[in-house]
């Protein structure tokens, strides 16, 4: 699952464009969550914070071995031993995770994919009943110093028709994530 280009930065610029703790309690990540799933973990930029806030297992996925690798030698010098890494394309490759297990996915920043609906779906299988998607990404309303062209960033207003369409309820409706995100959670019934 390659993406269209993100515009994506170095790591030191990246981490510059988010108060990580902020969203993670916007996006309700807490120890009310056993398995999550980070489609595109990237640098982990969520991931380390985001593993030691759940009781269970943590799944880190990115297609780019070398970001997983990145992620992995974090998870060791954070002493965050509940992540497991996954070096997999979620849309063409077996995650290996059972369906209906996981309670909450994070997809942060990777909707302006080609096809992003085919992520919903593949959600979907995954979810446990009462299981959640959490949602940022870039704004398209307004310059950011970064990411993906204007052009390909799906707007809130998108995100919430493909959710729609494919049986998820609407738990938190989009809002701003200062100073160029924006976030929404959807629901599997």
């Amino acid at each position: 699952m390659r993406i269209r280009e993100s515009g994506m930065p170095v790591e030191e610029m990246w981490s510059t464009f988010f108060n990580v703790q902020h969203i993670l309690d916007e996006l309700q990540i807490n120890n009310t969550l056993h398995n999550v799933l980070e489609i595109g973990s990237g640098y982990g930029t969520f991931s380390i914070s985001a593993s030691k806030r759940i009781v269970g297992t943590f799944f880190a996925l990115d297609i780019d071995k070398k970001m997983i690798d990145i992620v992995k030698t974090k998870a060791i010098l954070n002493l965050a031993p509940n992540m497991e890494f996954l070096e997999k394309d979620i849309l063409k490759e077996n995650t290996g995770i059972s369906k209906g297990t996981i309670d909450y996915i994070m997809m942060f920043n990777i909707l302006h994919h080609n096809r992003p609906e085919e992520l919903f779906a593949k959600s979907m299988e995954l979810l446990s009943h009462g299981g959640r998607i959490g949602i940022i990404h870039w704004r398209s309303d307004i310059e950011t110093p970064r990411g993906p062209d204007l052009s390909i960033r799906p707007k809130p207003e998108q995100c919430l028709e493909w959710a729609i369409q494919h049986g998820f309820r609407i738990t938190k409706s989009p809002f701003i994530l200062e100073p160029y995100h924006y976030g929404l959670i959807i629901e599997k019934p």
